[in-house]
């Protein structure tokens, strides 16, 4: 039998329906059925996007909700309100300068601090804050000038030597702080020998003079 060309163009192909945004997506080569096997969690991205909409209007809601019992007088976690503080920029020159004064505070007052360790413990703690001074050495915390003075004088002699001291001003707004960090070698009398040490302070303006408001000692060999 011979075939027809003509009547096989006539034949009519029925056309499929457009498909939606989500079906075409998913009917690609990396299509539901390939995603799916790839990751499971796949196979919720068309039900999620169907219902975006009600998803977005749910979390908004929620939100809401949270905001408002964060903001309620009996929740103890209350929301304050947001302050903003300006900052000045300085210029170079000014930064520059503000550095060299900040390094040149930080070494008098490292200087001092270790000539009284080493030979004047005893007035030691009017280098640190009156009531709110902690040091850590080699992980013993101790609280308060009078106690870290006391700490200090039931060591044996010392004659510490810097190396390295490296300083910067804190950023905190409202508080007139240096970040003060040295290292060196300390040589204790008795058996103890000599020692490779770090030192980290934290500097804060008390009765218009720098002193001791955080420190860590730790030995470093």
């Amino acid at each position: 039998m011979k075939r027809n060309p003509r009547a096989e163009r006539q034949v009519r192909v029925r056309k499929k329906a457009p498909l939606s945004a989500t079906q075409t997506l998913f009917s690609r080569p990396f299509g539901r059925e390939r995603a799916s096997r790839r990751d499971p969690s796949l196979q919720l991205l068309p039900y999620v996007a169907e219902n975006f909409v009600f998803f977005s209007a749910v979390f908004e809601a929620f939100c809401s909700a949270l905001v408002t019992r964060l903001q309620h007088p009996s929740c103890p976690c209350v929301l304050a309100p947001v302050r903003y503080i300006s900052v000045k920029r300085m210029s170079n020159q000014e930064f520059v300068k503000q550095d060299e004064e900040v390094c040149e505070k930080a070494h008098e007052f490292i200087k001092l601090f270790h000539k009284m360790a080493d030979q004047n413990r005893s007035r030691l703690n009017h280098l640190y804050c009156l009531n709110k001074a902690t040091f850590v050495w080699n992980g013993t915390p101790i609280e308060g000038s009078d106690d870290i003075q006391a700490f200090w004088e039931k060591m044996p002699g010392t004659t510490h030597r810097i190396s390295s001291l490296d300083a910067q001003k804190m950023g905190v707004p409202g508080m007139d702080a240096i970040l003060v960090t040295t290292t060196g070698n300390v040589t204790y009398d008795g058996p103890s020998g000599v020692h490779c040490f770090t030192h980290s302070l934290v500097l804060e303006k008390e009765d218009e003079c720098y002193k001791v408001r955080g420190a860590q000692y730790r030995f470093v060999d």
